[in-house]
């Protein structure tokens, strides 16, 4: 038992009195005035027991399960910064990734593609085919692919070309024209004459005829500005030239020309063109020196 102070009246009595016996003042007052705000500020409270009688209640449990939450709220917003910066990182590498796949993928189809031009430009179409042929879809590398077994038959006939001229390396190609054995649909012979002159053409090699356009200082010292014909010989398996010409106007044409004339412009008039070349790869490979390297590859 401890003794309390009336703060109404002054006197001395006991803590278990519901009130002062001199002034009727109650205790639980007194309780609150002398204890209540001194333990509310060290985390306490007055609240009443199971008997009615009003004690002091820690209220730090509270503020520790207030804590906890607080926490574990942090805790889950830290954590959710995490996983949005781990996909974020792993969608940029994701892409990160193809972009360097694609790039690697590039870089290598261009060497590929440079390393193939270099061995065309030395003569070696048969090398350039076989790595053109990796990257097929790379470039204009299908068109190059498509011209390669033409341009390998025209090199046969540069030799012959060169012949012609006194000065060899003046030898520029400006045009050239392959002829097949197929009918055009508009063809204008008739049928019989038409079969008559595909024994121009190989039947068995099935050789377009090659008819091709140059110049070039001739052995007169002169320029030459002329079309020769070549005919694959089926003898001897090689191009020879059938005859050539400067004019494709049969009347103004000389007797010597007037075969070649007539057959250019029967050609050219009954059956089709076929192939496509890269004349200036021609003449490079022509001014390079290395044409007599060039071996005919089929399709």
């Amino acid at each position: 038992m401890a003794l309390i102070k009336c703060p109404e009246c002054g006197k001395e009595f006991s803590d278990k009195a519901a009130a002062c016996p001199n002034c009727a003042f109650p205790v639980k007052e007194i309780l609150k005035m002398s204890t209540g705000d001194k333990q509310e500020s060290e985390g306490m409270e007055v609240v009443e027991n199971a008997k009615g009688v009003e004690v002091a209640r820690s209220t730090k449990g509270d503020s520790n399960n207030k804590m906890i939450i607080i926490v574990a709220i942090i805790a889950a917003i830290i954590l959710i910064a995490v996983l949005l910066i781990v996909l974020s990182k792993n969608k940029s590498d994701k892409g990160s990734t193809e972009l360097t796949t694609e790039t690697n993928t590039e870089d290598v189809s261009k060497v590929t593609y440079d390393e193939a031009v270099k061995l065309i430009d030395s003569g070696n179409y048969e090398e350039a085919k076989e790595k053109f042929q990796t990257i097929a879809d790379y470039k204009d590398v299908s068109t190059i692919l498509n011209q390669i077994p033409w341009e390998t038959r025209v090199f046969e006939c540069i030799e012959e070309l060169k012949d012609m001229l006194k000065s060899p390396d003046s030898l520029k190609i400006y045009s050239v024209a392959l002829f097949s054995k197929e009918q055009r649909d508009d063809a204008k012979l008739d049928q019989e004459r038409i079969d008559g002159f595909k024994d121009v053409f190989d039947p068995e090699e099935e050789a377009p005829v090659i008819a091709i356009h140059y110049g070039g200082e001739n052995t007169m010292g002169g320029m030459t500005d002329q079309i020769t014909i070549f005919i694959f010989d089926k003898a001897l398996h090689y191009y020879v030239p059938f005859g050539h010409t400067k004019t494709l106007d049969y009347d103004k044409a000389r007797d010597e020309e007037k075969d070649v004339v007539f057959l250019y412009n029967t050609m050219n008039e009954n059956f089709n063109r076929i192939g496509d070349v890269d004349i200036d790869r021609i003449n490079r490979i022509i001014k390079n020196g290395v044409y007599t390297n060039v071996k005919i590859i089929d399709d």
